[in-house]
């Protein structure tokens, strides 16, 4: 049995470190997301302003507690927002019961978003992005896998979901043992829009995030979830949730629909 991994913090950079799984990112790239030593097939779970614009970093807001790492990002001089992120990983009994993989075979990591705003009105338009590399992105849907279509520009939309109906995005790593899905908290489907796009190009691995300037093409598909694509008054929070989950290849589906009716039965968090 593993222990829970500890978030630690070497300046701006943290690190999730256990005997069975490494990850780590630096704060002032949130967009870039984690990587993981362990499993070279992309980036996972980063955050970024729709717009493209630089987030300024809150560091006195930044905190780990065991198995959270928790930043606050502004956006703009006025600032037009605040943004919390919650890195969070999932334990065994979080993460439930799950057919076709043992709870010890899988890595779970929980991405909590929230925006409030302190003007009348605002538009906070966030996307997550997760890249992935050497694969497809496929979409689960009533327990089948249904591969995406794409437009002229190979940008792939997700077919709507109901609101009880959580989202999943499947990404099998060509030569690879591993799966890893991606799932939307369903009442948080209403105002999420999803895509995968072709990779932009190579992931840089958690030594060299900072440094990478120009990467080389590689194939691969860049996952993104479109949130709060709407205004904002003050006085209101926001929030989303995502679930990364890496686990074996083996009954892939199985698992994968398990963990999203699992996460479909939580409750928000009262502290992201």
């Amino acid at each position: 049995m593993s222990t829970t991994p500890t978030w630690t913090m070497d300046g701006l950079r943290a690190q999730l470190r256990n005997e069975r799984f490494t990850a780590s990112m630096d704060l002032e790239q949130p967009e870039l997301g984690l990587g993981a030593p362990q499993w070279p097939h992309g980036r996972l779970l980063g955050v970024a302003c729709a717009d493209d614009s630089r987030m300024t970093l809150v560091q006195e807001d930044i905190y780990v507690r065991d198995g959270d790492l928790v930043a606050a990002y502004m956006h703009g001089q006025s600032p037009q927002f605040r943004m919390q992120i919650y890195w969070r990983w999932l334990d065994r009994a979080t993460i439930g019961e799950t057919p076709g993989a043992h709870g010890d075979e899988l890595v779970a990591l929980e991405l909590q978003v929230s925006v409030q705003t302190e003007l009348l009105d605002s538009w906070p338009e966030v996307h997550t992005q997760t890249e992935l590399l050497g694969g497809d992105v496929a979409q689960v849907a009533a327990g089948e896998v249904q591969q995406l279509p794409t437009d002229a520009q190979r940008v792939a939309q997700f077919a709507p979901a109901g609101r009880r109906v959580p989202r999943i995005a499947l990404f099998r790593p060509r030569d690879a043992t591993t799966s890893y899905v991606e799932i939307v908290h369903p009442a948080d489907v209403s105002h999420i829009e999803d895509e995968a796009t072709p990779a932009r190009g190579a992931v840089p691995t958690a030594s060299d995030a900072a440094t990478v300037k120009s990467p080389s093409p590689r194939e691969g598909a860049l996952l993104r979830h479109r949130l709060f694509a709407e205004h904002l008054e003050k006085g209101v929070i926001r929030r989303a949730r995502i679930r990364g989950v890496i686990g074996p290849r083996q009954q892939d589906v199985e698992w994968a629909v398990a963990c999203a009716e699992s996460f479909s039965g939580t409750a928000p968090p009262l502290t992201a």
